[in-house]
């Protein structure tokens, strides 16, 4: 099978296995609900997260434009060689119910992340004073 396509914008990625990746059980449920049975492989790589929500309505947006481009998930690194996925589980869900094996990737750098966001604020600042 192919990879995913994707929409570039710019943003280095990688095509991670889904089998590295440590995303939300609601991911599963949503695959299930769509009539597929989520891969017995990567049960191990489920944790409960009750911060958000997966809505069918998105999932079928997504799986209406899959084939002809999606921009990379975003993950932060997690325990051993897995990532955690932090944006895209509607397209992780999507790479399931299409058969895929991997998906494209943006690593992100939490503590990165958080040093930008600081230097930012610290800009804001240094503007609004001028």
């Amino acid at each position: 099978m192919s990879d995913m396509s994707f929409t570039p914008d710019n943003q280095e990625y990688v095509n991670l296995k889904l089998a590295q990746l440590l995303f939300d059980e609601k991911v599963a449920d949503m695959v299930e609900k769509n009539g597929k049975d989520f891969p017995s492989e990567l049960l191990n790589n489920l944790f409960v997260n009750e911060s958000f929500h997966l809505e069918q309505d998105r999932l079928n947006s997504v799986l209406a434009v899959y084939k002809t481009g999606l921009p990379p998930i975003s993950v932060s690194p997690g325990m051993g060689n897995k990532y955690i996925v932090q944006n895209g589980r509607h397209r992780v869900a999507a790479t399931i119910l299409n058969g895929e094996e991997k998906v494209p990737t943006v690593i992100v750098d939490e503590q990165e992340e958080k040093e930008e966001k600081k230097e930012e604020k610290k800009e804001e600042k240094a503007t609004a004073v001028k």
